[in-house]
């Protein structure tokens, strides 16, 4: 009776604590995910990726299928993009909703497996360059990974990297606490256990976007045909299969608080150094943070895993074939005052990769070429300079464009001997339905101007002149700048104006010239801007 009482009690005893333990489920990918990509901040017009400094942001919302049991539970959200944003992130569909969440943070890497290893043995595979022989050496880590890695082994204390043989470290077993994958981990309560579809949405950095435009000119009929492609980054190490994907244009409000509660930890990197035998000039330091990682123990199942391979210095974009096409569109979207343009078909946005789709396409778009300067008006300049040229469209149906056109780069092609030759490559602006575009094209090595003091009156006076040398008529646009507080009239002739600055603007007869006599009043002369380059030779 004595034993049954104790039993009882004890099983009283241990029954409660059993109840409390908590059970740990983890889901290893999603079945569905959509990535809707914002552009980098104040990133301005022309910005262009590049991915190793992706300022932009994306929301990534999941769906997976979870078998959720009774009681407490740690739901385990593996492969979430490692520049996730845990206060953002929102999980629905869980029977007990969510009581706490966390993003695990020691992932992965060569420098958080050398720290969690410190005082451990590894393995040190060594590469003879003259012999080309592999010889493996058992030693401890004594030190690392910011300061510089530091082995002991049968012959003495070492730095690695610095014994001119190729080295790797081989470990048998994975630290407690780090994961292969960014995990998102969350607490939950459930009376029963069962089977829930639930979703995840959250905010990651390390993303962006930027539209490439691509303008073929007709010069004999005034037209060109703009094509644009919507290229997204993605600077995270995990890729997103088959995913919804979109892109927003404009700027979303994200006040102070919510910057630096998005601030991203700072990630461990493994440091060489090389002392004291040498200096920092032969052996500079170096970083190897992409290094592969061999893991040789049960613990990974005796696989060798590599990092992600490191993603290129920045975006190379290449001037696109005036004859390439996408096969699919972007679809452009109302959001509120933003503009949402959503990709057609599922695509995969790769790890440390790219992806383009096309964003517009519009044929035989009239434009009007003008050819355009801003001059120093309180200084002389004798020496012919050429001009620049503009292709200026009007942004509405009538004119054949009429939609929003996200600021982004431009690459312009133009007939040249039977074949479309690059001639500019440049910024575009954001531009609204009903505004003016004005894409550069290059220098025009036949159109120059010159500014001189006017005989009759050399210090209030200037003579402007406009040779073109092409035969047909040009239009100039020739903007006036001068010092704080002076006034610039014509002589003549009213002036126009241009983003506030007095403009003189004419036609110019074909092989000819035209003049404006302008009037400076006030003011102190400044140093004349730098004088533009000569115009590049066309080959």
């Amino acid at each position: 009776m004595r034993l049954h009482l104790a039993s009882l009690l004890l099983s009283a005893l241990i029954t409660p604590q059993m109840a409390l333990a908590q059970q740990v489920v983890t889901s290893t990918g999603p079945q569905a995910v959509s990535v809707t990509v914002y552009r980098a901040p104040g990133a301005g017009e022309g910005a262009q990726v590049n991915l190793r400094f992706l300022q932009g942001y994306a929301l990534i919302t999941e769906t997976r299928t979870i078998s959720v049991p009774a009681g407490d539970a740690q739901i385990r959200f593996e492969g979430v993009a490692g520049g996730i944003i845990p206060v953002s992130a929102i999980v629905t569909g869980l029977p007990g909703g969510v009581l706490q969440k966390n993003r695990d943070a020691a992932v992965l890497s060569p420098a958080a497996l050398l720290d969690g290893s410190l005082g451990n043995r590894v393995m040190l595979r060594r590469t003879n360059k003259a012999t080309g022989k592999v010889e493996e050496q058992e030693a401890i880590l004594r030190a690392g990974p910011d300061q510089g890695v530091v082995v002991e082994t049968k012959d003495g204390i070492e730095a690695l990297k610095c014994s001119g043989y190729n080295e790797k470290m081989v470990y048998d077993k994975i630290p407690n606490g780090l994961s292969a994958k960014p995990t998102l981990s969350v607490l939950t309560r459930s009376n029963r256990g069962l089977t829930a579809q639930v979703s995840l949405s959250y905010l990651s950095r390390n993303f962006d976007w930027a539209a490439n435009y691509v303008a073929e000119v007709d010069a004999a009929k005034g037209t060109l045909s703009l094509f644009a492609w919507l290229t997204l980054a993605n600077g995270n190490g995990e890729s997103f299969v088959q995913a919804d994907t979109n892109a927003v244009a404009g700027t979303v409000n994200r006040d102070r608080r919510a910057k630096i509660m998005e601030q991203a930890a700072r990630q461990p990197r493994v440091t060489a150094k090389c002392w004291p035998m040498d200096t920092t000039s032969t052996h500079p330091e170096s970083q190897f943070e992409r290094e592969e990682i061999i893991v040789t123990g049960s613990s990974m199942d005796k696989m060798m895993m590599a990092m992600p391979a490191p993603p290129m210095a920045e975006a190379v974009y290449a001037p696109v074939a005036p004859t390439a096409r996408a096969k699919m569109m972007a679809k452009q979207e109302e959001l509120g005052d933003l503009k949402l343009y959503r990709v057609p078909e599922k695509v995969t946005v790769n790890a440390n990769g790219q992806k383009q789709v096309g964003l517009l396409e519009k044929k035989d778009v009239p434009f009007e070429r003008i050819y355009i300067a801003s001059v120093w008006a309180q200084g002389d300049f004798l020496t012919p300079y050429p001009m620049g040229q503009i292709l200026r469209l009007r942004n509405t149906d009538k004119k054949g464009l009429g939609l929003p056109l996200p600021s982004g780069s431009i690459a312009v092609f133009e007939p040249y001997r039977g074949q479309q030759m690059l001639v500019a490559r440049g910024p575009v602006r954001d531009s609204s339905i009903g505004e003016k575009v004005e894409i550069n094209a290059g220098v025009g090595g036949q159109v120059h101007w010159t500014l001189r003091g006017d005989p009759a009156n050399p210090r209030a006076r200037r003579t402007a002149t406009i040779t073109n040398a092409n035969p047909w008529p040009v239009k100039v646009e020739l903007v006036l700048l001068s010092s704080e507080g002076s006034k610039i009239t014509g002589v003549g002739m009213k002036l126009g104006t241009k983003d506030g600055q007095p403009m003189w603007a004419v036609t110019v007869p074909a092989n000819g010239e035209a003049s404006a006599v302008v009037a400076v009043q006030g003011g102190e002369g400044m140093p004349p801007p730098a004088r533009p380059l000569p115009p590049k030779k066309r080959r």
